[in-house]
Order: structure tokens, then sequence, then C-alpha cells
């Protein structure tokens, strides 16, 4: 009998042990792969599995008609749930490897798909984490471009021009940066900026208590930045 073959990318997989770093030609696809895997696991059909059961031990000697009957009834319930490409698999090799006249047994048929089952299941988990963390990567990046443009359109509005004016430009534009990054990264949603009066005139207070410290020496062009001038109300 003849394996079907897997899908092309599923037949990809195959080819990388999940206990080594995962080829370069494979990481740029790890969404498309995992998907593949994901497919590649879906549980055989019941009959087909049966189908492929009493072919495989038709050229052995059976036990009578209420043994045989139990055992492809118990080796059936053990593969169900395993994928019908791993269990047509698993007879060729019982087939191939069993050295007696006598049945293979349930166990022998379970072992030889059960092995490669947890291989595809491992390459499943770890294509899954590394879905995960590229998503998360992704993101990571959209939300910054995300702050980095919600930062220019509240600086490029009245009241960023107007801080610019005063000469708190700078300190408004750190208070602005911090909330909008914290937001979106956390939320993926613009902040709701304080922009009330009290704010605004402590925003300008510390912009006008920095250019009062004269810079670093250790550091030239470096404002003393205390924990008491913090941009946090």
């Amino acid at each position: 009998m003849t394996p079907p073959v897997p899908p092309p990318l599923a037949r990809l997989v195959d080819t990388w042990i999940p206990d080594t770093a995962i080829p370069d030609d494979l990481a740029e696809r790890v969404d498309e792969l995992r998907a593949a895997v994901e497919a590649s696991l879906q549980p055989a059909d019941i009959e087909a599995v049966a189908v492929l059961i009493y072919k495989a031990v038709a050229q052995f000697d059976k036990p009578d008609a209420d043994q045989f009957e139990a055992f492809v009834d118990q080796t059936v319930g053990g593969l169900k749930a395993l994928p019908l490409d791993i269990i047509e698999a698993a007879c060729q090799r019982v087939v191939e490897t069993h050295k007696y006249r006598t049945m293979p047994t349930t166990a022998t048929f379970l072992d030889k798909a059960n092995g490669e089952h947890r291989i595809r299941l491992a390459r499943f988990h770890k294509l899954d984490i590394m879905a995960r963390r590229q998503r998360n990567a992704r993101q990571r990046v959209e939300r910054h471009v995300e702050a980095d443009s919600y930062i220019e359109r509240i600086m490029s509005g009245g009241i960023g021009e107007r801080a610019e004016r005063e000469g708190w430009g700078r300190v408004f534009n750190e208070y602005v940066t911090d909330v909008a990054r914290e937001s979106f990264l956390a939320t993926g949603h613009a902040p709701t900026l304080d922009l009330d009066f009290n704010n605004l005139a402590r925003l300008k207070s510390i912009a006008e208590t920095r250019a009062a410290i004269p810079p670093h020496r250790g550091t030239p062009g470096k404002m003393i930045d205390l924990a008491r001038f913090s941009i946090k109300p």
C-alpha cells in the first residue's frame, strides 16, 4: 500500500527534526508551515482506519472471528485520533517488519504510529511558539509605528505648537511620547492625554526648572533629570 502524499509544506517540514534549529528557509515561512502541519494533524475517518487495518493483517494468520473483530475494534479505537497518512505508513511498516505468521498485536500498530505522531506534534508545538513570537514582534513594531504617528499628530497640532512657542515643547513631547508608547504597546489604542490646565502648567514648570540647571560636566549637553522633575503625573 502506498501512503497518501502529504501537502508539499508538510512534507518540507518532515525534513526538520524538532529538537534542532529550524532551517533558515523554513524560518521565513513559520505561519504558513504551522498551518500546514496543523492541517496534517487532523484525525482520520474511522472507516478508513478500519480498511487499513483489514488490509494490513490480510496476509497473517487470524484468530477466531470474535477475537479478530475485538482486535480490529481495539486497534481502530487506539488509532482513530491520528492522521490517516501516519496510520497508513505505520501499517506499511508493520507489514514490512513483522517476522511471524501470527497476526501483529494492537500495541505493535500503536507503537509504530504514535512515534511518528509525537514527532509531528513536536514540530507543530515548536512552530506554534515561533509563530506567536514572530506575531508579537511584528505587532510590537506596528504599535511603535502607530505611537510615533500619534505623537507626530499631537506635536503638530495646536497644543504641540503652543508648547514649542512657549519653550516647553521638549517636555511636552516627552510626556506625549511616554504616555503614547505605554498605551499603544499595552493595548494597541491611543491614550487619553491629560491636557487640563494643572498638568500643562506642571509640564511648563518642569521645562523652566530644567532650563535653570546647568549641563552635567561629565556629559556635555545632558541635563540632570531628577526624579522630582518626572514628566509622569
